[in-house]
């Protein structure tokens, strides 16, 4: 499978701001059939989505890779952002297809994988699901609502194999793909400390997605 990849430079944290070397990824070449237009695009308070993903992506990882689709025309980044673009030769076969193509593309073993609607990511969620994976462990992923949520979480290139056969054998399921790897998983109770409101899980799916992101981040920030 062969794929385009457009670097823009590399964001590298301080020494002391991170334990071992972090890429996040972000997922951004969705077909946004109910939003009705890309969703990267989209405006949340004078920046597209895909800005605010990438500015607490970027403060607590030391790469950051948007993985797009093969046509999509991604908005501008603020002046001075580190990104690498990469972009699959099959357009828009869903998360699976396009994580395997950003985890190839990255130089790091733990990456954080975040998709472009999640707007209201919070950093300290980043931190400490990138701190609690384990050697033994391919995958980390929180559970909230009593569902997996594989678009909040931090794969090794080592689960790369193993998404690459899942996709090789038909699967497109990100959630099916990541528990055939026995994922670990972390609880609603612990996900919690570092998100009381589980802000980080509020996706762009439709308009009214975007109006209560926009209620939410303008309060957060008059207190």
């Amino acid at each position: 499978m062969g794929a385009e990849f457009e670097s823009g430079g590399t964001n590298l944290m301080a020494d002391d701001a991170a334990w071992r070397p972090i890429t996040g990824i972000i997922l951004a070449g969705g077909a946004s059939r109910r939003f009705g237009s890309d969703k990267a695009s989209a405006m949340l308070l004078g920046e597209p989505l895909l800005q605010h993903v990438w500015r607490a992506v970027s403060g607590e990882c030391n790469a950051v890779i948007v993985a797009a689709s093969a046509l999509q025309v991604l908005p501008h980044f603020a002046a001075g952002a580190q990104v690498t673009i990469c972009r699959d030769d099959v357009d828009q076969e869903g998360p699976l297809r396009a994580l395997a193509t950003a985890l190839t593309a990255s130089e790091t073993e733990w990456n954080f994988v975040v998709s472009c609607d999640a707007p209201l990511i919070r950093p300290e969620l980043i931190r400490y699901l990138c701190s609690v994976a384990a050697a033994q462990t391919s995958v980390v992923v929180p559970r909230v609502g009593g569902r997996l949520q594989p678009l909040v979480a931090v794969y090794s290139k080592r689960s790369l194999p193993g998404l690459r056969a899942r996709l090789d054998a038909g699967e497109r399921s990100l959630t099916a793909a990541v528990v055939s790897l026995e994922p670990q998983v972390v609880e609603e109770a612990a996900v919690l400390a570092f998100d009381p409101d589980l802000r980080s899980f509020h996706n762009i799916n439709t308009v009214a997605d975007l109006k209560v992101a926009e209620t939410l981040l303008t309060a957060s920030r008059e207190t």
